[in-house]
């Protein structure tokens, strides 16, 4: 739980009488002692309102909103490993409206208490973290259709994640798993981006087919050997990032596929040849009409002998 003015539930927002403020600087810091606290919350909350507040500064925590086009907010926290989302912000009107939360590059060890009052959150990047996992309370948080956890410390891939049904971008790159558990694929129908790139990965989920509408896929810079067998059977698939590994072949029955792009540099490829992956997918389709006809050729000669 998080504390701050212990009056702040008495105090009441009367819009008329109040000032509006861009910026609002506070001289204490807000975290002490792992909770939050702020004395001059509820004068705060007299004299001003929150609606025109654009930047909440305290020494160790920065607070930043910017009103989007669709008539939510994004909330920015900037703040050295928060403990928990500070209370106060439960005063604020806007907060059930915040559809895109950015809490990137604060060095967060884990995911801060108090995130679930933000109900109606799409967006959310925690991304250029310290996170190893993701705690029950996030879980709370059902509408999220755009989630960012790359370039985290990320061991486990965190199993919660089937909890985002509605969850339509994965971000999981630059992470050190090495394995992606059966069972949560299926739980994510919407899923038209996948992005786990720089982790130990070696294969995918058998289960990896359930995602009908995954669109692109990125996997490069893992420990692939072998092309994902699981790929041929993506209905929706247009776009397939699969650089730096170590796949030989690529099934030329793939290519039957309408991609919109197939990156494979920095793989030992040998089919499709590298030098003709690395010129784009018309390049690679004709070499790959030329490589059906010879075949097609051989295959009439033989059963002419």
């Amino acid at each position: 739980m998080t504390s701050d003015d212990s009056t702040l539930t008495d105090c009441r927002e009367d819009i008329s009488n109040m000032m509006m403020v861009d910026i609002f600087e506070v001289e204490e810091k807000l975290f002490q002692n792992g909770q939050a606290r702020w004395a001059g919350a509820c004068r705060f909350s007299h004299q001003y309102s929150w609606i025109g507040l654009e930047k909440l500064v305290f020494p160790d925590c920065t607070f930043e909103w910017k009103t989007l086009t669709d008539g939510t907010y994004s909330l920015v926290m900037k703040s050295k490993d928060p403990p928990c989302i500070p209370d106060i912000l439960r005063r604020d009107p806007r907060t059930p409206k915040v559809s895109q939360l950015h809490l990137s590059v604060n060095r967060m060890k884990k995911i801060p208490d108090g995130i679930s009052i933000f109900s109606e959150v799409t967006d959310v990047k925690l991304d250029r973290n310290k996170l190893k996992s993701l705690t029950q309370e996030f879980t709370k948080l059902k509408k999220i259709k755009n989630l960012d956890l790359g370039n985290n410390i990320f061991k486990t891939f965190p199993a919660e994640i089937k909890e985002f049904k509605d969850l339509e971008v994965l971000r999981f790159s630059v992470n050190q798993v090495e394995e992606i558990p059966s069972g949560v694929f299926p739980c994510l129908p919407n899923l038209r981006n996948l992005r786990i790139g720089s982790n130990k990965l070696k294969s995918l989920p058998e289960d990896l087919v359930s995602l009908e509408k995954l669109e692109y896929l990125k996997i490069s810079s893992n420990k692939f050997t072998t092309f994902p067998p699981q790929l041929k059977q993506m209905p929706s698939i247009k776009q397939v990032c699969l650089s730096s590994n170590k796949i030989t072949e690529v099934p030329l029955e793939f290519f039957d596929k309408p991609l919109d792009l197939f990156q494979a540099d920095d793989n030992p490829l040998k089919q499709p040849p590298l030098e003709v992956c690395l010129k784009g997918e018309f390049p690679i389709n004709q070499h790959l009409s030329r490589t059906k006809d010879i075949i097609h050729r051989l295959y009439f000669k033989y059963y002419k002998l």
